[in-house]
């Protein structure tokens, strides 16, 4: 027997090399199959359902119906936070961004209202929503969404020196192996 490599052996391994090649590259209509295949298994035998702590408040279309269009007022959301509270709920987080003053606060609404000078000035001194919703979160554990900036401090629109610190560091929980190398890195 001869030891030499012949066509019919490069045909028998072709297979096996275009395998590893797509194992390496790992191409979308790959994970894709591997994705259903997953949710196939998932349907054969689902797993048993087990009762997590863990419950979602959502901004769906019957919300919507209901309370009206978002944004909802500051106030609406305060009222939300202290019914949670109040169930005894560990924690409550937003996913959503609070960036600019709610619009309808009285002070700010009262600008665009033609009013006489008493109504107006009985208006402005109602409680802002922006306010009623901070000492809100302030009296519940919770947790707002935030975005970070990639540029120095005291940069445009950063009005956050080196000489002023954040009050409160964000904290981090991770489970499992650390993923840091692989995020970007802010100053805060």
């Amino acid at each position: 027997m001869s030891r030499k490599l012949r066509p019919a052996h490069f045909l028998l391994l072709l297979p096996l090399l275009f395998s590893l090649v797509a194992l390496i590259v790992d191409p979308r209509p790959l994970q894709q199959l591997r994705l259903h295949v997953f949710d196939q298994y998932q349907r054969w035998q689902p797993r048993d359902y087990e009762a997590v702590p863990v419950r979602i408040v959502d901004i769906d279309d019957a919300s919507l119906a209901r309370l009206g269009q978002w944004p909802w007022p500051r106030t609406r959301l305060a009222e939300l936070v202290a019914r949670l509270d109040a169930a005894g709920v560990a924690a409550i987080a937003f996913d959503t961004l609070f960036a600019e003053p709610d619009r309808t606060s009285p002070a700010s609404a009262a600008r665009n209202w033609p009013l006489a000078p008493a109504l107006r000035q009985a208006v402005q001194a109602l409680p802002e929503h922006d306010q009623v919703f901070a000492n809100q979160l302030a009296q519940a554990n919770v947790t707002l969404g935030f975005v970070l900036e990639n540029d120095k401090f005291g940069g445009a629109g950063n009005s956050t020196s080196p000489a002023q610190p954040l009050p409160q560091p964000a904290r981090f929980i991770q489970l499992g192996p650390s993923a840091t190398g692989q995020l970007r890195q802010f100053s805060r």
